[in-house]
């Protein structure tokens, strides 16, 4: 959980994060201007959460495999509401915007714990709209910052074998 401190002020929360840095160090220009699509974009950022079960049963489970099964089954069909969200290039349309930041990290983690849990929880025939996003890396801000799927494989197998290498890759 990102946490954010300055001056004694303290805030946490990646989408509470993300909307106060856009509105102190923004432009204005990450969320659509029409209200009801910025309320689209923000029911997207906020179904993010349901990734994160069936990810976290992955990573830390070591489940047999009709659990397995289901926390993938459970992790497709939150990433097939993200492939029909997809219209354009990005969430927001023809450019960047928000909702693409804020699910970019869950987006990336899939290939290396695929790799690691030994499955393809993305493939490309499925969700071919998503595979074009990822492989898009969003911004050039993204490619700088990003870990290779190699990498998010050592540390999900470093979790799996229960020595979390928290800083590995930093």
């Amino acid at each position: 959980v990102p946490v954010y401190e300055k001056d004694g002020q303290v805030l946490y929360e990646s989408g509470i994060l993300c909307d106060f840095f856009e509105e102190v160090y923004g432009n204005g220009e990450l969320y659509p201007k029409d209200p009801y699509q910025k309320a689209k974009a923000k029911i997207l950022m906020d179904s993010a959460t349901k990734v994160t079960g069936p990810y976290y049963k992955l990573l830390f489970g070591k489940p047999d495999e009709s659990k397995k099964k289901e926390a993938i089954e459970d992790l497709q069909k939150y990433l097939k509401t993200l492939e029909e969200r997809l219209e354009n290039k990005f969430f927001a349309g023809s450019s960047v915007g928000m909702v693409d930041y804020y699910l970019w990290p869950h987006i990336e983690r899939m290939a290396g714990l695929g790799m690691a849990v030994e499955a393809d929880l993305m493939p490309k025939d499925k969700f071919p709209k998503l595979s074009a996003w990822i492989s898009e890396k969003t911004t050039p801000g993204v490619k700088a910052t990003m870990f290779s799927d190699e990498h998010h494989k050592i540390f999900v197998e470093s979790v799996k074998n229960g020595k979390a290498n928290f800083d590995y890759g930093l």
